[in-house]
């Protein structure tokens, strides 16, 4: 009769699995592979979309705005959570002006900045606030 596989059995096989793809793909980082930018990549048409959809490290930048955007609208609600949509577009509107060739430093440049800002607004929020709010 055959034996039962063991929660070690599984681990085992799920990295055998990711090393085995990691040979396939030519690269031992997975996890950068599945990330994707706030938007659709197959609809990009400004170079400043091209660009994030072609670095690896703007698409994560680009995610992280995109989940701490969500992290510190989830803690505002009426006026403020309207405020915090118009400072997004904003930046979004002058990362789009300011690094309007596509420039990856510039970007990249332009993203620290914004995730900072958003860090110190939710901290502010969260310490306003209280807990987060459901959508």
């Amino acid at each position: 009769m055959p034996r039962r596989l063991r929660h070690t059995d599984y681990l085992m096989l799920a990295a055998v699995l990711v090393a085995g793809a990691a040979v396939v793909y030519g690269t031992t980082d997975l996890l950068m592979m599945t990330v994707e930018p706030s938007f659709d990549c197959n609809l990009a048409h400004s170079r400043v979309e091209k660009s994030i959809c072609s670095s690896k490290v703007l698409r994560r930048m680009d995610r992280q705005m995109l989940d701490d955007y969500r992290r510190l609208r989830s803690t505002l609600s009426g006026p403020e959570r309207f405020q915090a949509r118009a400072r997004q577009l904003r930046w979004l509107q002058s990362r789009d002006a300011g690094c309007f060739t596509g420039d990856e430093t510039c970007l990249e440049r332009a993203y620290r900045s914004r995730l900072d800002a958003l860090e110190r607004e939710w901290v502010a929020a969260a310490r306003e606030n209280g807990p987060p709010v459901k959508d």
